[in-house]
């Protein structure tokens, strides 16, 4: 198969060879140059097209010499031409050349100056004809290349290790070895006995995908296969095991290219090297670099030696995925597998961008067997104190608590052991293995390295995985997966919003590079793991800021949706349709002044800026100040499903009262410049304070309680105590007047409430104030005919005269005849006492039942 764009280059330069004429005389020596290449360019790129076409006819040496020959020569035309370019390029574009208008005209000089593009066109090119030619002769060429005896181990004149330096900079051989040493014996051996490995290692071809959530052990178990594969064919000299450890921290340059010299290496190791090996390091020499197709052809003559390869790849989702690297390397294998028998293991995180590869292969899982971690901690106890040995019941305990705690990660058992070494009594270790799964700081070395993964992509990429994370993490409840796609799919501050935006879940979990995974029972993204969910958390809270701005700015962008400009809904299906549309809408309306209360402003690209820059904004302002979505978020934050018309049965309120009810203090004076009112009341009588008050916003109380004169009465009305203690105990001044110059007190005692008055009075409210009118809290007592009030302040320090004798005498049924004298008791309320002795005794024992009246309450 040619590469796509060969037809279209050579149509082109066929082009540009009928526009050669009449050149500008100033351009002559430039434009003849330029003929030249181009003629020379047309007749190479039709030698490879006409290779290619051909490639049946000759048999593999002779079509791979023809295409290395043919686009050796493409490369060197085109870097002349690039040469040209430059130099007709210099001064003023009118005077260029039409030719090399043309090739600027046709973005041909990104071709020119992307040699690796030129590279992979010459390594795809490649392995097509090599796959034509293999597929004509793979039945006549099918016996096995047996090494002479003069090629075995053989010396040249170069130290073999230079060649082999250059030829890949990967050397596995002592990290292999150094894993293969953290192998605790007798572990793994449940799945080296299992069907599906033992399929795999007797049929000829086959792929076993082994996917493992971090620290698994998928490494230590690739080691484990390696050592396996080698013990089992010691003695078969044509069997050969090769095997790659992909790390990200190595992945500028862990290529597709080095991965595959390193596999070169690997098999050459015991052979004189082959021809195509020899020719890669002259190459290398020649021109400081060998491409992709060079190696692949070193590698399928070296296979050609063997009877039988095994290819151990670990941890393949950690070379460069975004590139393809692991595409180019499996692509790579596939082509040699058509001629060699190549059996492939490949370890990965469950990444979908990995493992919808192997979706036709076999498939095990990688997880750290119990009864495995169990050997694997008896083995450490060595490294225990002496008085361990002693304990054999210690000793269970131990064995049995971490590989509890471990749930499948080796690592995780690891971590717990060496945090137990160090435990100097019993009593410290039992203590230590009842807190194992608190410790947060057993996952870091598990989980940051992902982070940093993570943050090495670019840019989308990162903000998308963050973003994900964070819809995982940070959330008040868990979000079901449609929810966390709509989130990902808003653009911040973008009121549009495109269904077909929604990105797919494999992509969603690949950006998160195995942190993620779906609950198979739940259908919900839940991190990889319990440790993981624990680490992201703690990560997380030091990230809050970003966490939750990032949250609030992209729930409050969708209740800014065009869709949701139409208002509240009016009936309940109309409601419930608009959750099934919009998955995030409650949330989002729930929840929003959540998140916005950990960051008050967010950052978003201003298109409409002078210069596209960024800018920030005050968080939720925008939303709170148009009533038409303020009525759509209270809809969505209080409809509860239940009877008939619940939708509509939900407050009419400002978007101040909104502020106040998730205690964004921030948006207070913002909103009352706007002209929202700071006393006004919802359809339900409360105002934003009483609001900021149930939902115990502290700060939001503080900013109104100082504003408010209106929600204290309003409370006492209500009977609200505790919202009144609430209140009082902010440090609202309880003795604050209204228009009429009246304390709150006036209010509890026009509502009659004993209980509240005493609490006020406890408070430290004035009894002896009094209003405009001169009317003192003892005399609306008394006008009201409550008695009991009038006692109560009576005995905290309201003034008998207050009173009149007259008023006196109606509210002790006194006849007018009686001569009076009132006279505070401190504890007994008032004393009333008459000239007759008959009626001071009857007057005496009622104000004293009055006082034990007022002590039982």
């Amino acid at each position: 198969m040619l590469p796509a764009s060969l037809p279209g280059i050579i149509d082109f330069i066929q082009d540009i060879q009928a526009r050669l004429s009449n050149p500008p005389t100033h351009q002559r020596k430039a434009h003849d140059e330029c003929v030249s290449e181009i003629n020379t360019l047309y007749r190479t790129l039709q030698s490879i097209k006409y290779g290619q076409l051909c490639a049946i006819t000759y048999d593999q040496h002779q079509d791979q010499e023809l295409l290395e020959n043919t686009l050796e020569g493409t490369h060197q035309t085109l870097k002349r031409l690039q040469s040209i370019w430059n130099a007709s390029h210099e001064g003023n574009d009118s005077d260029v050349d039409p030719v090399i208008e043309s090739i600027r005209q046709h973005n041909f000089e990104l071709l020119l100056l992307d040699e690796d593009l030129i590279e992979r066109g010459k390594d795809d090119a490649t392995i097509d004809i090599n796959s034509a030619s293999v597929r004509k002769s793979r039945d006549s060429s099918s016996e096995l290349k047996v090494p002479s005896s003069d090629m075995i181990l053989s010396s040249i004149e170069e130290p073999r290790d230079d060649i082999f330096r250059r030829l890949s900079p990967i050397d596995d051989l002592l990290l292999h070895d150094a894993i293969l040493e953290k192998h605790c014996k007798g572990t793994g051996e449940a799945f080296l006995q299992s069907s599906q490995f033992k399929t795999w290692v007797d049929s000829e071809n086959q792929t076993l995908f082994c996917p493992g959530i971090p620290g698994s052990g998928k490494s230590v178990f690739a080691s484990t296969v390696v050592d396996h594969l080698q013990e089992l064919f010691m003695h078969e000299n044509y069997v050969q095991t090769a095997y790659i450890y992909c790390d990200f921290q190595k992945r500028h340059y862990q290529s597709a290219r080095n991965i595959l010299g390193s596999l070169v290496k690997q098999l050459t190791v015991t052979l004189d090297l082959p021809e195509a090996v020899q020719v890669l390091d002259r190459n290398y020499k020649e021109h400081g670099r060998v491409s992709l197709v060079d190696i692949w052809r070193a590698l399928n003559e070296v296979a050609g030696f063997f009877s039988r390869l095994f290819i151990i790849i670990d941890a393949l989702d950690e070379v460069n995925i975004n590139i393809g690297s692991h595409k180019r390397i499996l692509s790579a294998i596939s082509q040699l597998r058509i001629r060699h028998k190549i059996n492939l293991l490949v370890t990965s995180r469950p990444v979908p961008a990995i493992s919808g590869l192997f979706k036709d292969a076999l498939s095990m899982d990688i997880r750290a067997d119990r009864n495995d971690v169990k050997k694997y901690v008896s083995s450490f106890l060595g490294r225990f104190p002496p008085f361990i040995f002693k304990n054999g019941e210690l000793q269970k305990q131990i064995i049995d608590s971490i590989a509890d705690s471990a749930e499948g990660m080796f690592s995780l058992a690891a971590l717990n052991l060496s945090s137990l070494t160090s435990k100097e009594t019993p009593k410290a270790i039992r203590f230590g293995l009842k807190t194992l799964t608190d410790e947060n700081t057993a996952y870091e070395s598990l989980y940051n390295s992902t982070l940093q993964r993570i943050e090495n992509e670019p840019s989308d990429r990162e903000t998308f995985a963050k973003d994900a994370i964070s819809l995982v993490i940070c959330t008040q409840r868990q979000l079901s997966t449609v929810e966390i796609q709509h989130a990902l799919a808003v653009e911040v501050d973008k009121p549009d919003f495109d269904s077909e935006d929604l990105p797919d879940i494999d992509d969603i979990l690949s950006a998160c590079l195995g942190l993620l995974i779906i609950n198979p029972e739940t259908g919900n993204i839940e991190a990889v793991h319990y440790s993981a969910r624990k680490y992201l958390a703690g990560f997380w809270n030091s990230e809050v800021r970003y966490a939750h701005e990032r949250i609030a700015a992209i729930c409050v962008t969708y209740l800014s949706l065009e869709a949701f400009s139409t208002g509240r809904c009016s009936t309940d299906e109309e409601y419930e349709r608009r959750l099934v549309d919009y998955p995030l809408y409650e949330y989002a309306a729930q929840s929003w002044g959540f998140h916005a209360q950990k960051k008050q402003t967010f950052w978003f690209y201003d298109e409409k800026g002078k210069e596209n820059e960024w800018s920030e904004k005050i968080l939720g302002l925008d939303l709170l100040a148009d009533q038409i979505r303020v009525d759509v978020c209270v809809q969505g934050l209080f409809a509860r499903k239940g009877s008939a018309d619940y939708s509509q049965r939900v407050p009419k309120m400002t978007g101040l009262h909104l502020a106040a009810y998730f205690g964004l203090d921030y948006l207070c004076i913002p909103l009352t410049n706007l002209g929202q009112q700071l006393q006004s009341t919802d359809s339900n009588g409360h105002t934003p304070l009483w609001l900021a008050l149930e939902q115990k916003q502290n700060a939001m109380v503080d900013v109104l309680k100082d504003k408010d004169s209106t929600t204290l009465r309003l409370l006492i009305k209500d009977k609200r105590r505790d919202l009144i203690t609430y209140l009082v105990d902010s440090g609202y001044d309880i003795n604050t007047l209204d228009f009429w110059k009246r304390t709150p007190l006036y209010s509890v005692i026009s509502f009659g409430d004993q209980p509240l008055l005493a609490d006020f009075i406890g408070y430290g409210a004035d009894v002896t104030t009094s209003d405009r009118e001169g009317i003192t809290p003892l005399q609306l007592a008394v006008q009201l005919g409550r008695f009991d009030l009038a006692d109560l302040l009576l005995k905290h320090g309201a003034s008998p005269e207050d009173i009149s004798i007259l008023i006196w005498r109606i509210l002790y049924k006194l006849s007018p005849s009686d001569i009076m004298i009132v006279s505070p008791s401190g504890a007994n309320g008032v004393i009333i006492e008459s000239c007759d002795a008959t009626t001071k005794d009857q007057l005496m024992l009622r104000a004293n039942a009055a006082s034990r009246k007022r002590h039982l309450m």
